[in-house]
């Protein structure tokens, strides 16, 4: 039974599930979280959490965004084209209570951090509410642009160091935070500039928040190993300052290439499932076992942690239907 989403009752929820190789549900499917049907949310293979930029509404009723905005939505795209056969993927955008305020007006009237800590309290709330789904979450990506890229990192801030485990990967887009010497274990994407500086003075690439304030939130080193990043030359937002502004790159530089992002968003997802049971390193099986689990066959014993495999356990007529039913996509 999904729990009561007190917090998440206006919150967008798209939908995809596939057999074979087509869709089972027609178009794009939008509901409310409440009242929604436990298998439409939890037991999904992937969740996918998005945080839309400074001045986006919100506005679920856009299929090409789901409520996270277009660049953010393209991500999402890119992910549902790609991805695995079987695999059920769901996305729920930070809804209006996550204001996304103009980033000018926001900074200069102080609604900016409101805003952003607004928008940090819906990802963290929802990512908390869905693991306690009796039904397992197999894990979450967390994605933003722009703002949303500081909202995503707020909320991992936020998060306990167990529940870090949970998300299997991250993607900003236009970090307003971006400097690639202070993540230095970031993957950059596609056609992010790079500075190629060796230290923090030598670094000439900077977010624009890091001119205007100390308080940067960073990313823990486990996470920035599954973390990719997206900062086009000459991005004022994240590429700054710049001799020359020109705001159509970032306003129109990354939808395209956010979609382009989904199959390797696939790719880091399916490093976090090799060893990823903490009790199979033993066993000679384990490469077997690390395979289904990144085909999404077997999501662990132990939700919603699900980092045991219990390899030595019996498995019970229920736990056979469950297996067969992924491996054969029924």
């Amino acid at each position: 039974m999904v729990p009561a989403y007190s917090t998440l009752a206006r919150v967008a929820v798209v939908l995809f599930l596939f057999a074979g190789t087509g869709w089972t549900v027609p178009g794009v499917a939008l509901a409310d979280l409440d009242g929604v049907d436990s298998d439409t949310v939890c037991g999904s293979d992937i969740v996918f959490l998005g945080a839309r930029g400074s001045g986006q509404p919100y506005d679920p009723a856009e299929a090409s965004d789901y409520g996270m905005g277009p660049r953010v939505g393209a991500l999402f795209d890119g992910m549902a084209a790609s991805r695995p056969v079987g695999t059920t993927l769901v996305a729920v955008a930070a809804d209006e209570d996550y204001p996304a305020v103009d980033l000018a007006v926001g900074i200069s009237t102080g609604q900016y951090e409101e805003s952003v800590s607004q928008g940090a309290d819906e990802i963290v709330s929802s990512l908390r509410q869905l693991e306690e789904c009796e039904s397992a979450v197999g894990g979450y990506v967390l994605a933003g642009y722009s703002q949303g890229s500081d909202v995503i990192r707020r909320a991992i801030e936020r998060l306990d160091p167990a529940e870090h485990d949970r998300v299997h990967a991250v993607v900003l887009l236009a970090d307003p935070w971006f400097h690639p010497y202070l993540d230095p274990d970031v993957q950059l994407l596609g056609d992010s500039h790079e500075s190629g500086c060796s230290d923090e003075e030598a670094c000439d690439q900077n977010g624009v928040l890091n001119a205007f304030s100390n308080d940067r939130p960073a990313l823990p080193a486990d996470v920035q190993l599954r973390t990719m990043s997206m900062c086009i030359e000459g991005d004022i937002v994240c590429d700054f300052p710049q001799p020359t502004l020109d705001p159509e790159v970032h306003v129109n530089g990354y939808q395209p290439v956010a979609g382009d992002a989904g199959p390797l968003v696939w790719d880091v997802i399916a490093t976090r499932g090799s060893g990823r049971f903490v009790d199979v390193g033993g066993s000679v099986f384990a490469g077997d076992i690390e395979k289904v689990a990144a085909a999404g066959v077997t999501r662990g014993c132990n939700p919603p942690v699900n980092d045991r495999y219990c390899p030595g356990d019996y498995v019970t007529r229920g736990q056979m239907a469950a297996f067969l039913s992924r491996a054969l996509e029924l």
